[in-house]
């Protein structure tokens, strides 16, 4: 795995939200072709700007990822293959919610989601995003 990925960008599209539902100001994109699509693309394998440990750097599950330079079918298996090596169970961290949790991490070396609420329940949720450095790796 350290071979396939060594030195490769991981290209997320930019037109579609986790939902599924075109991002406004986006277009449909006119092939179905992911790697001709709107994206962005980083190091797949990033290096820690403090720590200088390097990590998976993939990005939202989603069948628009490619990896810059696999064939589709590859990239595919290759995908799988590291979404579930991450989703083995020593890895999450699962929060056990609290009236007045607050939650932080590092966007840099951290992969998150939030799981469902009910309908009874609410939630508040307030941002903060700290300037930091670009995606890198150094080997």
């Amino acid at each position: 795995m350290k071979r396939i990925l060594d030195g490769r960008l991981i290209q997320l599209d930019v037109v579609w939200n986790g939902p599924g539902r075109l991002r406004a100001g986006c277009e449909a994109p006119a092939s179905e072709d992911i790697r001709l699509w709107s994206s962005i693309r980083h190091p797949i394998v990033r290096t820690h700007g403090e720590t200088g440990r390097n990590c998976l750097y993939l990005g939202a599950r989603s069948e628009s990822a490619w990896i810059v330079g696999l064939p589709l079918l590859e990239n595919a298996g290759v995908l799988e293959e590291l979404y579930a090596y991450m989703a083995r169970s020593q890895y999450p961290w699962v929060q056990g919610w609290l009236s007045g949790d607050m939650i932080m991490w590092d966007n840099r070396c951290t992969m998150h989601r939030r799981d469902g609420w009910t309908v009874e329940e609410l939630r508040v949720m307030h941002r903060t995003t700290t300037k930091g450095e670009r995606p890198h790796f150094v080997c």
